[in-house]
């Protein structure tokens, strides 16, 4: 009965409609008592349509604007002389833009020479998709088939294969190795970089099976991306500017919670301490008359105070759950994913659901991931499951990469350690779990759709709503964590007192990752400091070791280059809590793997740990 309601709630705009319309509905009623349970039935699913209902403006303007889509739809004349008029009137105030202030932009990183920047992109994109890829890039995909067939030999083939290899190869190692003549230290990144590679080799489910081929390539792609990133200057100026951009942006988030919280998020009291005080002298006690002094202070701001964490940093993550969703109701952030997964798996050689997967770690938490392969979890090879969880362990979500850059980290170097992981993460994965079965599934197969929000204010609005919960949750486990760590230091140093030793939990992970800190390349004078992220991440989370990091940041108790070498290793979700979170939330989504997904979850952590691992290495060979 509540199906046959429910189909009849699409034929009409109002949802509460349907309810009162029973011709669709086949319904035996017999005798007086089936009818009060239809009517019963019936009020309940109306109130419960009633409790789901959206907000009257959020539901007025979704109308409107299915409305005015429909009719856009419906008449192609004025649909093209609407996007004409648009293209006409951007072009002409860009022009104008142009002309009044492109020499005063002194950036192109800003003003008027970005949004150039950014329209040309678009632009080229565009005439792409609708010109080159239907009529020109059919003849020459036929061309370059009859030259390959008639021309290029199998032999040939694989010559050019491996010179392109051996010049790639050759250069790396000129790049990597001018850095280490100038500065020796960075040796020791070298080392722990190929340290890690044989760790994987050694833990490895079946080496016998190790596809040498897609492990060179994923660390090819990650070291490529370093050098790009952190070595030319037009890699250095664009995650730069990106980062800047991503700072700025989320600085609108203060507007929003200063109106809500007020003072609690600055931290500034509103007001003076200006006016007559009364200053009381004397005991008052014992018989003796009190003496009263009027003293006039003059007007002075009130102290500032520090701001509360919950409410200034946390709203960051509800602020970018809200864009993002928006992002995805009009399909961008699907194809950026799907673009990325693309790249990895041209150049890695992994499967559609890893490289999809791989790809939608940048920007989504492992959570999130694994939905946009959900049809596809329960038929996947245990190689295929072990590479999502790795890579869902070795990156952030973009909403708590946002709470990151609130602490003061490097938004740049947070967004090139994400990229980076992601190529390394499925390299690491081959080597620790390879592939033994046939995969069921192509590119072709996977496609990103849309959400189900009518419009892009519902989707906003039910992205910052779903943050909510994620808010909760990381303050939840933030104060379970570190009133719990603090428990451990008191036991274990009151245990250490007995015998006149200083012990804290903290100490002994600052002492037992230091083999660690050294082979990432971390100077010995801050080993220790280092070690003990590590520690806090892999035993607690990483959003301890981050707020950690922020305060050896702000009292400048570490150098700049440990300072980056951290960064990197810290960015990932690889941590013994996590372990739960990845299991329960894949096992819903595919219950038939419940079993497999548990035997893989504690390597896809050790690999998505080692994965940050050597994206550190790379940051301490290049900086």
């Amino acid at each position: 009965m509540e199906k046959s309601s429910e189909s009849s709630t699409s034929s009409t705009s109002d949802p509460l409609s349907s309810t009162t319309t029973t011709a669709n509905l086949v319904i035996p009623i017999d005798t007086q008592q089936q009818q009060q349970h239809y009517n019963h039935n019936h009020d309940q699913i109306k109130e419960e349509k009633l409790k789901k209902r959206p907000p009257l403006y959020e539901r007025e303007i979704s109308e409107l604007s299915l409305q005015f889509r429909q009719f856009l739809f419906d008449n192609y004349f004025f649909r093209n002389l609407f996007y004409a008029i648009i293209f006409v009137l951007y072009n002409l105030y860009l022009g104008y833009a142009i002309h009044k202030s492109w020499f005063k932009t002194e950036s192109y990183c800003d003003g008027v020479k970005l949004l150039t920047i950014i329209t040309t992109i678009v632009y080229l994109k565009l005439f792409t998709k609708l010109f080159i890829q239907p009529y020109l890039w059919p003849i020459i995909y036929k061309l370059f088939n009859r030259l390959n067939e008639k021309f290029i030999s199998d032999s040939f083939r694989q010559t050019i294969r491996y010179l392109c290899w051996l010049s790639t190869l050759s250069t790396i190692a000129i790049i990597i190795g001018y850095r280490c003549y100038k500065q020796p230290e960075r040796i020791y990144s070298v080392a722990g970089y190929f340290g890690f590679i044989l760790i994987g080799f050694i833990g490895s489910k079946h080496r016998k099976h190790i596809n040498w081929n897609q492990i060179l390539w994923g660390f090819t792609v990650q070291i490529l991306f370093g050098i790009f990133v952190l070595q030319t200057r037009i890699g250095r100026l664009l995650f730069q500017c990106i980062g800047d951009k991503i700072n700025t942006f989320l600085s609108y988030t203060k507007s929003g919670t200063e109106m809500v919280f007020g003072y609690l998020v600055n931290g500034q009291l509103q007001g003076t301490m200006a006016g007559n005080y009364t200053l009381i002298i004397g005991g008052g006690g014992g018989g003796q008359e009190m003496n009263d002094l009027q003293v006039r202070l003059p007007s002075l701001p009130l102290m500032i105070q520090s701001s509360i964490f919950a409410l200034s940093g946390m709203p960051v993550i509800i602020f970018f759950s809200f864009f993002v969703s928006i992002l995805y109701y009009y399909g961008i952030m699907q194809i950026i994913v799907n673009k990325f997964g693309k790249i990895l798996q041209i150049t890695i050689g992994t499967t559609a659901c890893e490289s999809i997967s791989a790809s939608g770690n940048i920007f989504l938490g492992m959570c999130e991931s694994p939905l946009l392969i959900k049809p596809f979890l329960p038929s996947m090879t245990k190689s295929e499951l072990h590479a999502v969880m790795s890579g869902g362990f070795a990156t952030i979500a973009g909403s708590v990469m946002a709470a990151y850059i609130s602490f003061g980290i490097s938004a740049t170097h947070l967004l090139s350690a994400s990229v980076m992981a992601a190529p390394a993460a499925l390299a690491l994965s081959k080597l620790f779990y390879p592939e033994t079965e046939q995969s069921k599934t192509t590119v072709n197969d996977i496609h990103l759709e849309k959400g189900p929000e009518r419009s892009a204010i519902e989707a906003g609005s039910n992205g910052a709503i779903s943050a909510v919960s994620l808010v909760a949750s990381i303050l939840a486990n933030l104060i379970a964590f570190v009133s719990f760590l603090t428990f451990l230091d008191a036991v274990i140093e009151y245990f250490g007192k007995m015998i006149d030793i200083e012990l804290s939990f903290k100490m002994i992970l600052s002492k037992l990752f230091i083999p660690i800190a050294m082979m990432l390349g971390v100077e010995w004078s801050d080993a220790e400091s280092i070690a003990g992220l590590i520690g806090m991440k892999m035993f607690i989370n990483e959003f301890v070791a981050y707020q950690q990091l922020s305060e050896y940041i702000a009292i400048g108790s570490i150098t700049n280059r440990s300072q980056t070498i951290a960064t990197f290793a810290l960015c990932g979700f690889a941590n013994l809590s996590s372990i739960g979170i990845q299991v329960g939330s894949l096992s819903t989504l595919a219950p038939s793997r419940s079993s497999d997904l548990a035997e893989l979850a504690f390597r896809a952590m050790l690999t998505g740990s080692i994965a940050c691992f050597t994206t550190a290495c790379v940051a301490g060979m290049l900086i």
